[in-house]
């Protein structure tokens, strides 16, 4: 309630904040011209890429999810220029080594204001498509972290539950099984769980690639590849953390587990949907493994990003009544 009251306030005519707003987007678009002056010519091109790219992939999932313009207006112009003043309270620092973490600064910011403001409309709507999406993306995730095996009591663990839900997942996607309460608030728990987990890897797959040198036109489309999907992804960790957050607080866990059902939709989606998505993941992946296109990190979000738009597209030509996922 108290986000929908910061809303109604941002959104009243009585008090006027876009004049504001613009006064700061104006002059942090100024500051970031002024430093990409000064910027080392080695690295104003990825500067420039990282930032667009970032951007891009930040405000597509933002308003995929909430479609409040006005609002992502505000929290981008907000986070850039909280973003900036780090660069200008670390002076002294060198300017290479505060380009690199810059996009993190602003990440961090942007999802930070995000949930404050709005953690109840970030959160994503969910359907068993898209659990069976997360839970196979999730099983090649393990596999190539060589962690899908019994060879120690660890992963002999982890796999055992991971094949196990995989297979409630792929079973009630194939099959007519009942979505109730108590089903939605397990498969909307686990999902939380796994996308937080590939979010948070996806981010340090990206943090540990700062200082790699991007020299050729395939370096290029790597690093807006890179940055667009972290920004997609970056989305998801924010609205996660929050709901495993409040799901483990005694004091919230209530009203978590009404959050986790309610946006589990009772929906089932259609068995053709759940074999097109089965085979298109396993394509993709098996392919990946055979001849390494991309790092594990940037094709599964690439399969997450891309899938629905290929389902819209299915649906389109053969009439498929329903959606994998609702956002």
């Amino acid at each position: 309630m108290e986000n929908n009251k910061v809303e109604k306030q941002l959104d009243n005519n009585a008090i006027n904040y876009k004049p504001i707003f613009i006064i700061m987007a104006i002059l942090s678009i100024f500051t970031t011209l002024l430093i990409d002056h000064y910027t080392p010519l080695d690295y104003k091109k990825i500067m420039r890429i990282s930032l667009i790219s970032l951007f891009s992939g930040l405000i597509i999932e933002n308003y995929r999810i909430n479609k409040n313009k006005k609002l992502l207006f505000y929290i981008l112009c907000g986070a850039y220029t909280l973003s900036l003043t780090f660069f200008l309270v670390n002076k002294s620092q060198a300017i290479n080594s505060y380009l690199s973490y810059w996009p993190f600064y602003f990440i961090i910011i942007f999802l930070i204001i995000s949930v404050v403001l709005h953690s109840e409309k970030l959160t994503q709507k969910l359907t068993e498509g898209f659990t069976l999406l997360i839970s196979l993306a999730f099983l090649y995730w393990l596999f190539d972290k060589s962690i899908l095996n019994f060879k120690t009591i660890w992963n002999s663990i982890t796999t055992l539950i991971t094949i196990l839900i995989s297979g409630f997942t792929i079973f009630n996607s194939l099959s007519d099984l009942q979505l109730t309460k108590g089903n939605r608030l397990f498969l909307s728990v686990w999902t939380t769980i796994v996308v937080l987990i590939i979010s948070l890897d996806n981010s340090y797959s990206v943090l540990k690639n700062i200082d790699k040198d991007y020299n050729y036109i395939s370096d290029n489309l790597f690093l807006v590849l890179q940055y667009f999907l972290l920004g997609i992804s970056s989305v998801y960790t924010a609205q996660n953390l929050n709901l495993i957050y409040s799901l483990l607080d005694k004091d919230t866990r209530i009203k978590a587990k009404k959050v986790h059902t309610n946006r589990y939709s009772e929906t089932q989606v259609s068995i053709n949907d759940s074999i097109f998505c089965i085979v298109f993941s396993i394509v993709i992946y098996f392919t990946n493994i055979q001849f390494n296109i991309l790092p594990i990190n940037l094709i599964i979000w690439l399969v997450i990003f891309v899938f629905p738009f290929l389902l819209e597209i299915k649906k389109s030509i053969f009439k498929s009544p329903l959606k994998i996922s609702s956002k």
